[in-house]
């Protein structure tokens, strides 16, 4: 009994605060990463859902700044919105924010969100005085800022438009390769009466290059475009059968609408580089070097908390 009253008036205040101390530190010293349930529910969503009316599109990045994660996450959602309903329209939000330490980065998440009907009136709005009356000029400058941060040019679309990617996959078949390639809709070319959609890829590209036509409208001056002028005839000419063609790809292929992409998928495809028959890497010119991981690298960090509702699970054989 005195052996343990001595014990306890050696246990002071003080030390206690020390040992409170070494066992947090001891705690820490394995890492910053949070466990799972330390990320909200909302950002490991896939990254575009559909719920109570409303298109959501969730991405992340990580950077050594905290400033330019939330930046690029941010922007990473606003562009997958806008490719979806062609511009960025007044009443698009920004719906919540998530970021924290992940070792020596921060990681950040952004949800944003857009009414299912005001997104089908931005696609319909095809002239600049439609176009300007609905944008939100505030996010169409921010995405473009985001789209030269990370190396997103016009040249590297219209390269992407006009060659497809490398993957051997979604080019349509030359002439007399494949016999078959005629009755193949998932390559089989789409007018509708306006620009011919090959594939899918094209279809997230050409629906990024409309994006882009429309963002060029929105950032202009007031007394740009004005009518009756060139400028003006030729965009009003341009959108129409770049809409109109996206519209018959998509009617003709319906997984286009039960299991579609955001823009941030195809992005990384279109972006890399691309290899010569000679072996040697070929880029666009204007574009700039794309390195061999890609600089966003939110959806390789959201692949940890989060399954793409798009691709079937698949339960490795034990």
């Amino acid at each position: 009994m005195k052996r343990s009253q001595g014990l306890g008036r050696l246990i002071t205040p003080s030390l206690l605060a020390a040992v409170c101390l070494f066992g947090s530190l001891a705690c820490n010293s394995t890492g910053n990463t949070p466990s799972g349930d330390a990320i909200p529910l909302w950002a490991r969503q896939a990254t575009r859902t559909i719920n109570n009316g409303y298109i959501i599109f969730v991405e992340s990045d990580d950077e050594v700044s905290q400033k330019l994660a939330q930046f690029r996450s941010e922007s990473a959602a606003l562009n997958d919105l806008a490719n979806e309903c062609s511009m960025i329209p007044k009443g698009a939000r920004i719906e919540d924010h998530f970021d924290h330490r992940v070792a020596h980065l921060f990681q950040a998440y952004t949800k944003v969100a857009v009414e299912l009907d005001l997104c089908e009136k931005s696609k319909r709005a095809l002239t600049p005085e439609a176009i300007r009356h609905l944008a939100n000029a505030t996010m169409t400058e921010q995405v473009k800022k985001y789209q030269a941060d990370i190396g997103q040019t016009p040249e590297l679309l219209a390269d992407a438009e006009e060659n497809g990617s490398d993957d051997g996959q979604s080019k349509p078949k030359a002439n007399g390769e494949a016999s078959e390639a005629a009755d193949d809709n998932s390559i089989a070319p789409v007018h509708a009466q306006g620009l011919a959609v090959r594939d899918d890829e094209h279809f997230y590209v050409i629906r990024e290059q409309l994006y882009v036509s429309k963002q060029d409208v929105i950032l202009s001056p007031q007394d740009a475009y004005p009518l009756p002028s060139a400028e003006y005839q030729k965009f009003s000419q341009a959108v129409p059968l770049q809409t109109q063609g996206l519209v018959g790809y998509e009617a003709a292929h319906p997984t286009l609408k039960t299991s579609p992409h955001a823009w941030s998928y195809y992005r990384h495809q279109v972006m890399r580089p691309r290899v010569s028959t000679t072996g040697k890497e070929v880029r666009p010119i204007g574009a700039k070097p794309t390195p061999a991981k890609p600089r966003v690298q939110g959806e390789r960090l959201l692949k940890r908390h989060k399954t793409d509702l798009t691709v079937p699970a698949t339960t490795p054989n034990p």
